[in-house]
């Protein structure tokens, strides 16, 4: 199936939205093959897996720069913040841009 989004803003956000939840999609097949072991299909498995994985960060990174205004959220350097170092990596770049987030109050984490 192929999806093709207009040219338009609104368009834009679904299409990054799908692309996102696409790539969570395929780390599920990927997980529910369930292959074990130490083969050359296992480590093909996990290649995927982690490549679903920065494909879902990095997209759902330029989502939220572009809600915010700040395309250059989605950097490489932001990608391996968070695959390296998870929810502290998720916290450190929230804290950075959180000046731009329509927040009711200040960030606390």
């Amino acid at each position: 199936m192929e999806l093709t989004f207009k040219d338009n803003t609104a368009a834009d956000l679904q299409d990054r939205a799908c692309s996102i939840l696409l790539s969570l999609s395929m780390m599920a097949d990927v997980r529910n093959r369930k292959i074990d072991g130490t083969s050359e299909v296992t480590r093909v498995c996990r290649q995927e897996q982690k490549y679903h994985y920065q494909r879902a960060v990095l997209n759902t990174l330029r989502l939220l720069g572009v809600m915010i205004g700040h395309s250059e959220m989605a950097s490489d350097k932001n990608l391996e913040t968070i695959s390296e170092t998870g929810y502290d990596g998720f916290l450190h770049i929230i804290r950075e841009y959180e000046t731009y987030f329509d927040l009711d109050d200040k960030f606390e984490a």
